[in-house]
């Protein structure tokens, strides 16, 4: 990763320089733009209705859509009279499919639909290279697609959620990418055990977490019992040291957290 090119025009002061930091940070981890997928649109009746579909591939933070429309839908969808919506995988990434028009309705009409995923070192886990989803009249919940948000970042090549937590408490929602704790207080925040084993037979085993508070505050993660390594399951983040912040690096192992990395060494109960 690059290093951080903090240039500020706010007011010389902590809360600013904060901002300042934060907004560096979030920046130094955006993610590649991820290629939409490619989608088709095959009506089972062909008649004379339009009908658009937008695919939203769901990578941690990411929403990438893709849109597709065709002209020759029927009038009123049902299972004699359906379309087929087609489209290829992004490594990783759950869909969910909107009807944009045409139907009886309109917005999302499924969710979370899985796709191709990888293993931690970047090769096929489970690879359908093309997904589908018929619609036959599928009820629409009236939302409207979202658009482009590419904030997040790529580790092994698989994009990895970026967490902003600015509260004295709260969850870690995941296993693995970059956690900010922006609080100036010390925080109390939890985080879940990884999963043990490999990828390829649904663990965690090598996922990355980086936790990153910005300011000199004892903040304290706890785990379930014996999750860290060492039969610990509290991290107190240390308030000394020639930065006023801390990094640690966890590496899931086993279903423990080992440290990989330490700025500002934490402590461990």
């Amino acid at each position: 990763m690059s290093n951080l090119n903090i240039v500020s025009t706010s007011p010389n002061t902590a809360a600013a320089q904060q901002t300042d930091l934060v907004n560096a940070l979030v920046t130094a981890v955006q993610a590649v733009p991820v290629t939409p997928p490619v989608v088709t649109v095959v009506p089972l009746a062909a008649a004379s209705t339009t009908y658009t579909y937008a695919v939203i591939a769901k990578l941690g933070t990411q929403t990438v859509p893709a849109t597709a429309t065709i002209t020759t839908g029927a009038a009123t969808l049902s299972a004699a009279a359906s379309n087929t919506i087609s489209w290829n995988t992004i490594p990783n990434a759950v869909y969910d499919v909107y009807r944009v028009t045409g139907g009886a309705n309109q917005g999302k009409i499924a969710s979370n639909i899985s796709g191709v995923t990888l293993n931690a070192y970047g090769g096929v886990q489970s690879a359908p290279p093309t997904l589908s989803l018929v619609d036959s009249g599928l009820a629409g919940d009236s939302t409207i697609a979202p658009t482009f948000n590419t904030s997040g970042f790529l580790n092994h090549g698989i994009i990895e959620p970026v967490q902003v937590i600015s509260a004295t408490s709260g969850t870690i929602a995941s296993v693995s990418g970059t956690v900010i704790l922006t609080a100036a207080t010390a925080g109390a925040y939890t985080l879940g055990a990884p999963i043990a084993g490999p990828a390829s037979q649904g663990g965690q085993d090598g996922s990355e977490l980086l936790l990153i508070s910005v300011n000199s505050a004892a903040h304290t993660v706890t785990t379930p019992a014996n999750a860290v390594v060492g039969g610990k399951h509290i991290i107190t983040f240390s308030t000394t040291g020639s930065l006023a912040n801390t990094q640690l690096s966890l590496v899931a192992a086993g279903g423990v957290w080992y440290i990989a990395n330490a700025v500002n060494a934490a402590t461990l109960s």
